[in-house]
């Protein structure tokens, strides 16, 4: 992390996402760009279908707008002080980071003695930035009342030490190891930009985007490690804001409820309860919603006239090679081994229906295939909030929600443990 910009990509790298329309990579220059940047909820939508990385996007309030109640709350007295070794006569700013943007609290300049001080009034947790001239910067969450000391040098600005918090450590720590497995990341992404690679392995393509969700994947779960050891952390509110939510409802749900009372007005909490809204209607628990598709005849198929048999969705579409040359023949063992209590819907996902009806040429299989308009737009994507192609959804006989986008051997546990 050498600067500012690439801090604030660690943070909320979802505006470039939603801006410049970027991905979630390393920026040209090295910068961390959109490290911060697959949230799922943010304060504007956009959709970047059929990427591994792709996300459904909501508009929400302005969660930034102060709510009436935290007028209620007391003020106290914040400072940060410190010194800052090499920056004598240079300029340091104090930045409030909101979500998706950054306000200029105070600005100073450091004395000869390379000393700086902030004092600021808080009514609550916030986030906030110290900006340095050489366009380093450090993020602090802060609560009401905390006097917090840094010891700071110029050519090494993340390696500060900090009294009177372990906040500061924490998001640091959560920054590192965000940077860390996008590194894996990274090394992936390269294979697949590679043209020479592309051209002559065809299904790699697939492979390496698998192995991009892996890693992703384990990045998310060493977020959450992180936070659920720090759970009523500043920086715990901020991977759960942070995290997507169709893959990681059931844990958002759980950290909704904890950090309620303890942020209840931080736009950061506003933005993940929006985000647990969303999505809590299709978490595994509750009862799956009743969508309509249609089969190459034109027939309607109603999910709920299914009730009875265990049925996996499976969201496809026919640009997706590991969908047909992998999942489909996992998909059809399973079907086979539990012929009498397994139904899968396969829901192509085209842009037309053309499209999906040559593909059911080239791959023949025994699955009730329907086709639904729109892509990730369309009616049965949205109210599943399917993020990526491919993706499943496993409900029970009873219509209970079991299981969402497992894959391989974790989906064949899950349809063996069923009755």
């Amino acid at each position: 992390m050498k600067n500012r910009i690439q801090i604030l990509g660690l943070f909320f790298g979802f505006t470039c996402l939603l801006l410049a329309g970027c991905s979630e990579t390393r920026s040209k220059k090295g910068g961390l760009f959109g490290l911060f940047g697959d949230a799922t909820l943010d304060s504007a939508k956009a959709k970047a279908e059929n990427s591994a990385d792709s996300a459904k996007l909501a508009v929400t309030p302005d969660v930034n707008r102060p709510d009436t109640g935290l007028l209620t709350l007391p003020e106290k007295q914040c400072t940060i002080t410190g010194k800052v070794v090499g920056g004598a006569g240079t300029n340091i700013i104090l930045d409030q980071l909101l979500v998706g943007k950054v306000e200029p609290l105070q600005s100073m300049t450091i004395n000869r003695n390379n000393e700086f001080q902030f004092v600021f009034p808080l009514r609550q947790a916030e986030l906030l930035e110290l900006r340095f001239a050489n366009n380093d910067a450090i993020h602090i969450p802060v609560h009401p009342g905390q006097d917090l000391y840094f010891d700071i040098n110029m050519e090494n600005v993340s390696n500060f030490q900090v009294q009177g918090s372990l906040e500061p450590t924490l998001l640091r720590s959560m920054y590192l190891e965000i940077e860390k497995i996008n590194d894996l990341k990274d090394a992936v992404q390269h294979q697949i930009d590679d043209e020479k690679v592309a051209s002559k392995i065809e299904t790699m393509l697939d492979t390496m985007n698998n192995e991009i969700k892996r890693i992703n994947h384990k990045k998310d779960l060493a977020l959450m490690d992180i936070a659920d050891h720090n759970d009523t952390s500043f920086t715990a509110l901020l991977i759960a804001h942070r995290l997507g939510g169709s893959e990681n409802t059931e844990w958002l749900i759980k950290m909704d409820k904890k950090l309620s009372k303890r942020y209840p007005y931080s736009p950061f909490y506003k933005d993940l309860h929006s985000k647990v809204l969303m999505y809590s209607p299709t978490a595994i628990g509750k009862t799956a919603p009743d969508i309509i598709c249609t089969e190459a005849n034109g027939k309607a198929i109603r999910l709920s006239s299914l009730r009875g048999k265990n049925l996996i969705l499976y969201y496809w579409n026919s640009g997706c090679k590991m969908c047909q040359d992998n999942d489909f023949k996992l998909l059809m063992d399973l079907k086979k081994k539990y012929k009498k209590s397994l139904e899968v819907i396969a829901i192509n996902l085209d842009n037309t229906k053309q499209d999906w009806l040559d593909a059911l040429q080239v791959y023949p299989n025994t699955f009730l295939n329907v086709y639904d308009a729109g892509g990730l737009n369309s009616p049965s994507a949205n109210v599943y909030t399917v993020p990526n192609i491919p993706y499943n959804v496993v409900i029970n006989k009873n219509g209970t929600i079991i299981s969402r986008d497992s894959r391989e051997g974790a989906l064949q546990k899950v349809i063996r443990e069923l009755k």
